[in-house]
């Protein structure tokens, strides 16, 4: 019975241990996504406060937010593969 048992334990925790890390990076993905925003919410509000932008106000706060976005998680990788990769 304590095999059984072992094995359910090794089990579980070769399941866990991957789920505790994704927990930490969807964390970090989080707090990052405040500062993706940083970069779209100026051309935002400006395309609500000037209906005059129209769709272009529009497509450039999408744009801004995509672009914001990848400079982020490009730095993110970066300093993950300079600490895992050397």
């Amino acid at each position: 019975m304590r095999f059984l048992r072992d094995d359910l334990e090794r089990r579980i925790v070769r399941l866990a241990i991957p789920a505790l890390g994704t927990l930490a990076v969807e964390r970090w993905l989080g707090r990052r996504a405040v500062y993706n925003l940083l970069g779209y919410l100026p051309l935002a509000l400006a395309t609500l406060l000037f209906p005059a932008l129209g769709l272009a106000g529009l497509w450039g706060a999408q744009l801004t937010w995509m672009t914001m976005r990848a400079w982020v998680n490009a730095r993110r990788w970066h300093a993950l593969a300079a600490r895992d990769f050397t």
